[in-house]
């Protein structure tokens, strides 16, 4: 990916997954040393703040046949996770081992606010105020850049959380179209 190197400690990140996975700090973008590395980061960022698996993240990265040595491998491509995000605690292991935490805010993840901003603009079309509903449809689809994770292995680009964000766009555009047909 890009040059590897870590956040500064007081820099804020930025990750998005709504098309090609980006990592970005105040003034520049972020780069991950392997590419395992960012899939495991890709596949913990579909589903903020909730743990994830161990196998459902070796399954993503190696498919149904992965290394004798994936144990040691996933362990290390974590650690490049948590180095290139910097001292925040953003991604922890849970358990023993058997699986990963993305902690990220609205502003850290794409992905929160596209779901932020559909929250809000159907509960703000449901009070009957369209012109604002209509704003924040737009501004929630304007979250997207393309194809969730675009770039990656096809197993991770269909895993069933990227397929239902894909579903989730699709609902929104389709609602964002009614309110605009209405108008």
């Amino acid at each position: 990916m890009l040059d590897g190197a870590p956040a500064p400690a007081a820099e804020t990140v930025r990750i998005g997954v709504l098309g090609a996975l980006t990592v970005r700090g105040r003034h520049r973008e972020l780069g991950l040393l392997r590419p395992k590395a960012a899939a495991l980061l890709a596949v913990v960022a579909l589903q903020p703040n909730q743990e994830v698996g161990r196998d459902e993240v070796v399954r993503a990265l190696w498919g149904d046949v992965p290394p004798a040595s994936y144990s040691r491998l996933l362990r290390g491509h974590a650690d490049a996770v948590r180095r290139m995000l910097g001292q925040t605690p953003w991604l922890s292991s849970v358990g023993k081992g058997d699986g990963y935490l993305l902690t990220v805010a609205r502003g850290q993840l794409d992905v929160l606010e596209f779901k932020a901003l559909v929250a809000h603009a159907r509960a703000t079309r449901g009070m009957g105020d369209l012109a604002r509903a209509y704003e924040l449809y737009q501004a929630s689809l304007d979250c997207w850049r393309g194809t969730p994770l675009l770039g990656f292995h096809t197993r991770l680009r269909h895993h069933p959380a990227a397929v239902a964000l894909a579903n989730q766009r699709v609902s929104v555009a389709m609602e964002y179209a009614d309110l605009v047909s209405c108008a």
